[in-house]
């Protein structure tokens, strides 16, 4: 088939598929686009083909497909083009929803970074940006007792990566010096729990002690509840298997480190 031929059939079915997505018939919409990247990916316009992986993309989007969705805006923006520079745009912007459905909150991040670089910022990038940094730094949990509580600074340290720092709450009756120590364990280890899995999910990391991936996270959180403004320290390492062996290393070298911190400065 000659281009001239691809490419005018290749229209004519984008707009049919445009048809079915203003209809929210998301699925019929993807299965065309699909059809004209099948039959016309190699004869029709390039910027053309792009344009329909954009745009099948965004009913992935739509569908919750977002593995899909992804694939999609990798390959728009593997081929940028200046004549179809929007595109381009677009395609960050959908690659960003499609990490954020994915739950890849810093890989959203870094994909709205580069739109911005390139677009500056829009609305609809600053409203997806404050989606995804509420999804990465979640508000205290709500009070429903009424307890009197107060803002907590809990700053995570992995090795020797930027240290994080997550604004959460306390009750105020354990900040003081002497906490009662059950409540207080209780509260250290329902605010790691709370956090872990965001903590995990933040970048691919490696296991402190050996070049396999992590899988989980060892914690070690220090609580400076009594301080003006309370604060937990959490010293964390990256593990390749829960309850392995550099799990265990990993917890005994805190051990051996919080020993040795407390007694060269005693209370």
């Amino acid at each position: 088939m000659d281009p001239q031929t691809a490419e005018r059939n290749a229209q004519e079915l984008k707009a049919q598929a445009q048809t079915f997505f203003k209809a929210e018939k998301y699925n019929r919409a993807a299965n065309v686009y699909t059809e004209i990247i099948e039959q016309y990916g190699n004869t029709a316009l390039a910027d053309t083909i792009r344009i329909v992986r954009c745009n099948r993309a965004q009913c992935y989007v739509k569908l919750k497909k977002f593995d899909l969705a992804a694939e999609d805006c990798n390959a728009v923006l593997e081929n940028p083009s200046q004549s179809t520079r929007d595109i381009t745009l677009k395609a960050y912007l959908r690659l960003a929803c499609s990490r954020r459905g994915l739950g890849q909150l810093s890989e959203a991040l870094e994909a709205l970074n580069t739109f911005r670089t390139l677009s500056g910022s829009t609305p609809e990038e600053r409203d997806l940006r404050k989606d995804i940094n509420s999804k990465m730094h979640p508000q205290p949990p709500s009070n429903p007792a009424n307890l009197s509580v107060r803002p907590l600074r809990y700053n995570v340290q992995i090795g020797s990566h930027p240290a994080i720092i997550i604004i959460d709450e306390i009750p105020a009756v354990l900040c003081t010096s002497n906490p009662p120590e059950v409540r207080s364990k209780m509260f250290l280890a329902n605010l790691v729990r709370r956090h872990d899995g965001d903590l995990m999910r933040r970048q691919a990391w490696t296991c402190w002690n050996c070049p396999r991936m992590a899988t989980c996270m060892t914690h070690t959180p220090c609580a400076y509840f009594h301080l003006p403004e309370p604060m937990v320290v959490d010293y964390v390492q990256p593990v390749c298997i829960n309850q392995g062996r550099c799990d265990m290393e990993a917890r005994q070298f805190m051990a051996q480190e919080m020993a040795r911190v407390t007694a060269a400065f005693p209370k």
